[in-house]
């Protein structure tokens, strides 16, 4: 077996900034989201959307990066 091959990407100050932008806003509308659906809804109800929601970019993520068997 060959050893996997080893890429180096480039660093882009840019695109950090925009990464940690796009966070911010993800947090922010999380948290009013939250706040606004916690009169209707249970908490066990809120909290299983947002991990599924999670999970589902985290998974689109790792499918990016190269998978789940890279």
């Amino acid at each position: 077996m060959s050893a996997p091959a080893v890429t180096l990407r480039s660093s882009n100050p840019a695109v950090g900034v925009l990464f940690i932008l796009l966070a911010m806003l993800s947090i922010s509308v999380n948290d009013m989201l939250i706040k606004q659906m916690s009169d209707g809804y249970p908490l066990h109800q809120i909290v299983f959307v947002r991990s599924f929601i999670g999970i589902a970019f985290s998974l689109v993520l790792v499918q990016f990066e190269g998978g789940l068997l890279q």
